[in-house]
């Protein structure tokens, strides 16, 4: 339902990543995040990622990077430690990263009609999706092509 919420929201890391200072690409590149959630049926428990990582494709350098998922507002929250990084810093460091994945000229937010064919790039793209408002629903189809 238009305006009733969840679209899915699209970043092109690979953007993000052209768009960032290289000292600071370096830096990342040696990051490595540690996402912590619920084990709630098949999905959850604790893994451990580098920031940066290849795409199997095209060979370009990707961001690999979930979102802190905050337990007052998200039924399955999701925890998010960078290695190495005091409390502040990780958060200074997080909020930068939010700030860039959703720069206007690199994030989309789509919002689905009936009959949407989206195609995406799933290594490139980091996705997500917006909260629910009201009483809307959605229902996906998901199709891989290899």
């Amino acid at each position: 339902m238009a305006g009733g919420g969840g679209e899915t929201v699209f970043s092109d890391s690979v953007e993000v990543l052209r768009r960032t200072p290289a000292d600071l690409v370096r830096e990342w590149a040696g990051t490595r995040v540690t996402y912590r959630t619920e084990k709630l049926g098949y999905y959850g428990g604790e893994t451990v990622s580098p920031l940066l990582a290849e795409h199997s494709g095209t060979g370009e350098t990707i961001l690999r990077y979930g979102e802190p998922l905050d337990p007052e507002r998200y039924r399955n929250p999701v925890w998010v430690e960078i290695e190495g990084k005091s409390d502040v810093d990780a958060r200074a460091f997080m909020t930068d990263l939010r700030d860039r994945m959703h720069h206007p000229e690199v994030c989309y937010h789509h919002e689905w009609r009936d009959g949407d064919i989206v195609a995406v790039d799933n290594q490139a793209l980091l996705h997500g999706r917006n909260a629910f408002r009201g009483n809307s629903s959605r229902h996906l189809q998901r199709i891989q092509i290899l």
